[in-house]
């Protein structure tokens, strides 16, 4: 399938949101990232906005091959990567404690915490695989049957919301979303403005009220949650602006500031998945070594972390480019995309 320009922006302008959005987060420690209202309008849709593309992008073609050869490519381009790229954030994240022992018991403790964060690290990479080879299953044993995905998303309530589950019930509606989308594309067209009306309402009404203990990170999504019915309040204002912020960014891009002759941005959404694994790889190390210093909020976030973005793509697209050239290795750590 020839490659569809207006994707690789969309993934563009999502996977420069999503850097920019954590060097909000992790470059200052001094910075109250949870109170920037930038960060709060970026964090209630870039991850919604990756998995809707996810979706679109997975209605093309699978029907084209089995469940087990696709089960077998997203294994190696999705989980392969998380499990080579959690060995030296492993020893990263627990440095200190693995100097303080002898090397048995950090041996030891490091097998431990490689297994502890496995469920966590790259989280978005878990849920997309799992989503996608549900979604797999579903339409090539059941005819993509709308009601079956509606049992799954269900019972998924049912499930735990620890090693990592919570993101797959969170982004569940999102990828299937973007399917659907794709499916069903010529018919939704006629309601095309009035989606758009109406979440022009939605969204900044929503961000209104907004905060960072809406966040899928601050607030539970399981019927064993103490307080569930809060739980379920917070889910779906989750989701209205979740979807309201895809819609509107998606509509946005498209009618205002999709300019094909920036290739950079084009660029940014081909190597989308080696810069998402590279940024957050760098961030942790930075969030170790950077010291706390005092800075304008707004000088931190429009120009500081701004263009720190810009770099830190640039700087991942490179060393994205250069380990791909050795086959096997972009296979271990970028899924052979590359």
């Amino acid at each position: 399938m020839k490659r569809n320009r207006f994707i690789d922006y969309s993934k563009g302008v999502a996977i420069f949101i999503v850097v920019w959005a954590h060097g909000i987060q992790y470059l200052n420690k001094e910075h109250h990232f949870s109170e920037n209202w930038v960060y709060l309008i970026i964090y209630s849709l870039h991850m919604p906005l990756f998995m809707s593309i996810s979706g679109y992008v997975a209605a093309f073609g699978w029907k084209r091959k089995e469940f087990e050869a696709m089960l077998r490519l997203k294994f190696r381009q999705l989980i392969i990567p998380i499990l080579c790229w959690a060995i030296p954030m492993t020893f990263i994240l627990f440095y200190n404690e693995f100097l303080s022992r002898k090397f048995l018991p950090a041996t030891v403790l490091y097998l431990r915490s490689y297994i502890r964060i496995l469920p966590y690290y790259l989280w978005f990479l878990w849920a997309l695989f799992f989503i996608s080879c549900v979604t797999y299953y579903i339409a090539s044993k059941w005819n993509d049957s709308i009601l079956v995905h509606l049992l799954i998303y269900v019972l998924l309530f049912l499930v735990t919301d620890k090693y990592g589950f919570i993101y797959i019930k969170y982004m569940y509606p999102y990828f299937i979303g973007g399917y659907y989308c794709n499916l069903y594309w010529e018919k939704l067209l006629r309601y095309k403005r009035a989606v758009i009306y109406a979440c022009l309402v939605i969204f900044p009404l929503l961000l209104l009220f907004w905060s960072s203990r809406d966040l899928i990170y601050e607030n539970e999504m399981s019927v064993y949650s103490p307080d569930v019915i809060h739980a379920f309040v917070i889910a779906v204002k989750r989701y209205l602006i979740g979807f309201a912020g895809v819609i509107l960014l998606i509509a946005g891009v498209y009618n205002f500031f999709y300019f094909p002759t920036l290739r950079f941005i084009t660029q940014l959404g081909i190597f989308s998945l080696g810069i998402y694994i590279l940024q957050t790889f760098f961030y942790a190390i930075l969030d170790i070594y950077i010291s706390p210093y005092s800075v304008n909020v707004y000088l931190y976030t429009f120009i500081y972390t701004f263009l720190s973005t810009i770099l830190m793509t640039l700087i991942a697209i490179f060393l994205t480019r250069q380990i791909s050239k050795i086959p096997l290795v972009g296979k271990a750590l970028f899924g052979g995309r590359y």
